[in-house]
């Protein structure tokens, strides 16, 4: 270490060389001068004197140490940040103009500009006696076209209904038709066989073996009849234990099962209709904000009139099944038991006649026997004229029968043309039906419009601009209301290309509003593309504002946070100096000396500096060294000892 000296108190020369230190002595005083009015007051210099022995005789002159300053290099946290300013606006999606659908007169508008609403809430009132009225035009209208639906579904009911007992009284009129011809023709044909019988009998008088087989044939014929007289009357029977259960179904009504079975598409059918309910509301609310388009909003109004007409014929459906079967119905059930009644007892009687037919065949033929060896020509000629009767006698019945049947046959094809009449019920039905649909439509138009009188909030917020005022004309191209989110503003403002290179959606962002102090804690959330033309981005940042203590067009600045470095090495602005171009720092070294260190600098921020490279944190550097070179001694002051990397 160099000696520090001071002017006052200089080395005296040893008293044998005191002729030597006379003739240096003007040289001393004239240095000493000199530095005590060359050198500046915060640095000490110090003086070495020192004598030469013998023939040397020369002064070795010694730099004094300088006095400085010096910062400790720390770790620390630090950012890269980036400045942006812009004016405060409402977010994306908080803001709402609103206008009325169709041209009017503003009854009232309910509120004020600052005034707070909430999302539904009801703003304005638009002069609705056109719409009312349209509204109740459209009611009665749909009143009038569903009693003649209800009208005509019922005329067609009971058109078909008659049409039923008409064509099942007509075929039963036709099996009984048949069923007589039948069995007139049957009769006959016995009769004819019978007689043919007793013409050969006649024949063969003396031959009592074909009497004795007309005997066994006899008896054959009436032990059929009795198995034929037995099967019909038990189908008979069976048809009318079907109409009787046919019957007591008609007149118990609907089981419970199938009232549920009704209740449950009453139920569905309501579910669908509370669904297009809510997807009008949902398709209204989007399309109030600009997102959906009329023809979606039109297309969800005709479902919800679909949907209700479908709740509508399901009510209806019920109240059918509820009621019971028509008294036309359970009427035709109790004709089908009458005739099902009859015709058992056509079957009994038309067995017994087969039956007391056979038996009086069989009678006849045990006559015949006995009769056979009297038998004489005149009973021949009797026999072929009975024969010739009976032959007559079944033409006549065949004719008869054929023109009965051919006459139920034509009732009956009449009786069929009646279901063209109910297709034309049913079609006239259908078309009033139709026409109701359209009168519902109709109606849930007239009260979408009357709706669109009474204008709500689609947001909640704040009233920022009120357009109109009570008893004035507005129309669609121009909103009434505005209203604005102020819960959460976006800060807009424009980087250079190259100070924005770095910003992303999602960096945190300190922003100051214009005459408050208070830093808040933002985000950015929108980064644009480059203007050519000008060379810039914007940046839309959200600022919180949950006490609405922002207000829209405040001037604000915002800190980008782009880079951020857990421990850094940092020194202070005034320890970092620029000599051939290059960034030096000044370290203080242990030896008193003052080493020069190229270092690389990062991130400036708050007068700190980031040294990328050159020095390690915990060495001391030099502030303000701008006077000191590499390998100056140094003195550091006692006051300024080790300070941390502060501004």
């Amino acid at each position: 270490m160099n000696e520090h000296v001071s002017p006052e108190k200089r080395s005296l020369p040893p008293r044998n060389n005191s002729r030597l230190w006379l003739a240096a002595l003007p040289v001393v005083l004239l240095a000493g001068w000199w530095k005590f009015h060359h050198v500046s007051p915060t640095k000490t210099e110090s003086v070495s004197v020192t004598e030469t022995s013998g023939d040397a005789s020369a002064t070795d002159e010694k730099a004094a140490p300088i006095d400085v300053q010096v910062t400790r290099v720390v770790l620390r946290p630090m950012e890269t940040v980036v400045t942006a300013e812009g004016n405060l606006a409402a977010g994306q999606g908080a803001s709402a103009h609103i206008a009325v659908n169709a041209a009017g007169r503003i009854q009232r508008v309910l509120v004020r500009e600052g005034d707070r609403v909430q999302a539904g809430q009801l703003i304005a009132l638009v002069d609705n006696r056109a719409a009312a009225a349209a509204e109740r035009s459209a009611s009665a209208a749909l009143s009038a076209s569903l009693s003649d639906v209800r009208q005509a579904e019922i005329a067609t009911r009971a058109a078909q209904s008659e049409q039923n007992n008409a064509l099942r009284q007509a075929q039963l009129a036709l099996q009984s038709a048949v069923t007589e011809r039948n069995g007139a023709v049957t009769q006959a044909e016995n009769a004819l066989r019978s007689a043919q019988s007793d013409y050969r009998k006649a024949l063969s008088s003396a031959q009592t073996t074909d009497v004795s087989n007309a005997v066994q044939q006899a008896q054959l014929g009436l032990r059929a009849a009795k198995l034929d007289r037995e099967s019909s009357t038990r189908s008979a029977r069976n048809a009318l234990k079907t109409a009787q259960t046919a019957l007591a179904k008609l007149r118990n009504g609907a089981r419970p099962q199938e009232i549920r079975q009704a209740q449950a598409a009453v139920a569905q059918a309501q579910a669908t209709r509370d669904r297009a309910a809510t997807e009008v509301a949902r398709v209204q609310f989007l399309f109030d904000k600009g997102i959906k388009a009329r023809r979606e909003l039109d297309d969800a109004l005709t479902a919800l009139s679909v949907a209700a007409a479908a709740l509508q014929t399901a009510r209806d459906g019920l109240s059918l099944v509820q009621a019971g079967n028509r008294s036309e119905d359970i009427r035709a059930g109790e004709l089908e038991v009458v005739a099902a009644r009859d015709a058992v007892g056509a079957a009994q009687e038309s067995g017994a006649a087969k039956v007391a037919q056979a038996q009086s065949a069989l009678e006849l033929a045990r006559s015949n026997l006995a009769q056979a060896r009297q038998q004489r020509p005149e009973d021949v000629r009797a026999a072929i004229l009975k024969v010739a009767a009976a032959r007559d006698s079944l033409a006549q019945e065949r004719q008869s029968g054929e023109a009965r049947v051919q006459s139920a046959r034509a009732a009956l094809a009449a009786a069929s043309q009646g279901q063209l009449q109910i297709a034309a019920k049913n079609e006239d039905a259908r078309g009033k039906a139709a026409l109701g649909q359209s009168k519902i439509a109709d109606l849930s138009a007239a009260q979408a419009a009357t709706s669109a009188t009474q204008l709500r909030a689609p947001i909640s917020g704040v009233v920022t601009r009120r357009n109109v005022n009570d008893g004035e004309m507005a129309d669609p191209a121009t909103p009434i209301l505005e209203i604005s989110d102020t819960n959460a503003l976006n800060l807009s403002a424009s980087l250079s290309a190259a100070n924005g290179a770095n910003v992303r959606v999602g960096m945190t962002a300190r922003v100051t509003v214009e005459g408050s102090a208070t830093v808040i804690l933002s985000q950015v959330v929108g980064v644009g593309q480059i203007d050519p033309q000008t060379n810039l981005l914007s940046v839309r940042i959200a600022v919180p504002n949950r006490n609405g203590s922002l207000k829209v067009g405040a001037f604000a600045t915002a800190k980008i946070v782009t880079r951020s470095k857990p421990l850094a090495v940092v020194v202070p602005q005034a320890t970092l100096l620029s000599r051939d171009g290059k960034d030096i720092v000044m370290v203080a070294g242990d030896d008193g000396l003052a080493h020069q260190k190229t270092v690389r600098i990062g991130t400036a921020r708050d007068g700190l500096v980031e040294i990328v490279s050159g020095v390690k944190s915990n060495q001391n550097l030099v502030r303000d060294a701008y006077q000191l070179d590499d390998g100056a001694p140094i003195r550091v002051l006692d006051g300024a000892k080790t300070k941390s990397a502060t501004p």
